[in-house]
């Protein structure tokens, strides 16, 4: 029971600071590439998005480019 209440106090605990420490971004959003923005002065990289970068070179399996 000891280990439930301590568990549930440390979530408690990371929700309040993340709860805290939050913030916002305002302002026109522009896409850079295909997984990144940047809103004001701040760069997102969007996690979990596999896109090709500017300038990559991308290739078949057979080796031919595309």
């Amino acid at each position: 029971m000891r280990k439930i209440r301590n568990d549930i106090l440390g979530l408690t605990f990371l929700g309040l600071i993340g709860y805290l420490f939050q913030g916002s971004l305002c302002g026109e959003a522009k896409i850079t590439d295909g997984d990144t923005i940047i809103i004001g002065s701040q760069r997102i990289r969007l996690y979990g998005i596999d896109a090709v970068e500017k300038n990559q070179k991308c290739k078949t399996k057979q080796g031919r480019g595309w």
